[in-house]
């Protein structure tokens, strides 16, 4: 019996530090890490060894949007006025929506007296500038507009007019008038306003010389680009 226990004591002795000497599971191979393939949406690893996903891009919104076009100018040719006869042309430039500035060039001839009821035809020249506001439309699609005018005619001579159509001079006074536009560009334009006598102008002198006030107006015909 004492011989069982010192053959005990000397198989504890040689047995390896961390082994059981008892009976115990058979130890197996630990399971090696996966090597499965990162998915595409991560990207990277921080120093902790953490991997990162990839957020979805979004489309960035449009910042800017495209300005709509705006037209420029209007050129007109004004028929009435060649009743006197005078070739006239108007243009008339966008200043804002609803703004815009206009000139007026005419040129042609005026016929005066020259000896007792007889006439002859002297050259004309007539300028004129309209400063507008379009309190319906715009100056794009055309509309209502009010301004004001200033027109400066002068007749070549000494003779008295025949005519009560032209008053020499420079003339202001406010208008009123009417654009209309087409979506091709096709315009017509009139405006109707009345013109006091500013300023007496040399070359032929009035028709009436009491005269201080006449008709301001046009009705032109053109485009607008």
């Amino acid at each position: 019996m004492a011989g069982m226990r010192i053959a005990s004591v000397v198989a504890l002795l040689f047995v390896p530090a961390g082994v059981s000497a008892s009976p115990s599971t058979p130890l197996t191979p630990s399971t090696p890490p996966s090597t499965a393939s990162t998915p595409s949406t991560y990207v990277g690893e921080s120093k902790s060894g953490r991997k990162h996903e990839l957020a979805p891009i979004e489309a960035a919104p449009a910042e800017f949007e495209e300005e709509p076009s705006h037209r420029w100018v209007t050129i007109t040719w004004q028929p009435l006025q060649a009743l006197i006869p005078l070739a006239s042309f108007a243009v008339e430039a966008r200043l804002a929506s609803r703004w815009s500035a206009s000139v007026v060039l005419g040129y042609g001839n005026a016929p005066v007296y020259v000896s007792g009821d007889r006439k002859e035809r002297k050259p004309a020249l007539q300028l004129g500038a309209l400063a507008s506001y379009y309190v319906a439309g715009s100056f794009d699609d055309g509309g209502v507009h009010v301004g004001a005018a200033a027109q400066w005619t002068r007749v070549d001579g000494d003779a008295r007019l025949a005519t009560g159509a032209v008053r020499p001079g420079l003339l202001l006074g406010p208008l009123v008038g009417f654009k209309w536009v087409l979506r091709g560009g096709f315009t017509l334009d009139s405006q109707i306003g009345i013109g006091f006598l500013a300023a007496e102008g040399g070359g032929a002198p009035p028709n009436d010389p009491d005269q201080k006030t006449a008709l301001l107006g046009s009705f032109g015909i053109g485009w607008t680009l």
